[in-house]
């Protein structure tokens, strides 16, 4: 999905760099952050499943897809982006800082969102989306984050905790964005003006 926002005459060119980007970017800059040794380099399969993933999402048009596909899209990515933030709070949990709060919030956005933010920087040299269209995205984010961050101080069971976090925010999507994918850009609307002139 995060291929999708490359541009139409160069898609086939960047399309992969845009996936792996904002698949595994984030997660090093977690890792680095924390000082260890990011998980992509350690364990190559990290790579070889999100170029596998890249390359077969790079043969389907998202404009092609069918009605009924789209919705399965919306929640997978949705899904993705909860369990991004429940892997940067374990992370920084797990590498010695339970006690901050501040850094499990920062792994935990810089885990979902990061690869995202860089690939709008420097690939597609536009602002990010994280700051600009998916910018409530961001809040229903932290949010989620707090709220698991809460749950693992106050020793909540993890798995219905989890799915607890994941049922709100899917609704809190739903409700903020609709049917619009986190990782897609916006469709301009037509000028009414270009479909009076073929009349």
């Amino acid at each position: 999905m995060a291929g999708s926002r490359a541009p139409k005459h160069s898609r086939t060119r960047i399309f992969i760099a845009l996936s792996l980007s904002d698949s595994l970017l984030g997660g090093v800059g977690r890792d680095l952050l924390l000082k260890h040794e990011p998980a992509c380099l350690a364990s190559p399969e990290y790579i070889l499943i999100a170029l596998g993933a890249a390359c077969l999402a790079n043969k389907l048009d998202p404009d092609e897809l069918a009605d009924y596909v789209k919705p399965a899209l919306m929640f997978i990515d949705r899904l993705n982006m909860v369990v991004f933030l429940f892997v940067g709070l374990a992370k920084a949990q797990v590498w010695g800082f339970r006690g901050d709060s501040s850094y499990g919030l920062l792994c935990a956005i810089l885990t979902t969102f990061g690869g995202g933010i860089v690939s709008d920087l420097i690939i597609l040299k536009k602002t990010p989306g994280a700051v600009s269209t998916n910018a409530p995205l961001v809040v229903i984010s932290i949010f989620a984050a707090l709220v698991l961050q809460f749950a693992g101080k106050a020793g909540w069971p993890t798995v219905w905790t989890l799915a607890g976090t994941i049922l709100a925010v899917l609704l809190l999507c739903q409700i903020v964005l609709g049917a619009q994918s986190p990782s897609a850009e916006p469709v301009a609307s037509k000028d009414p003006s270009e479909t009076d002139a073929g009349t």
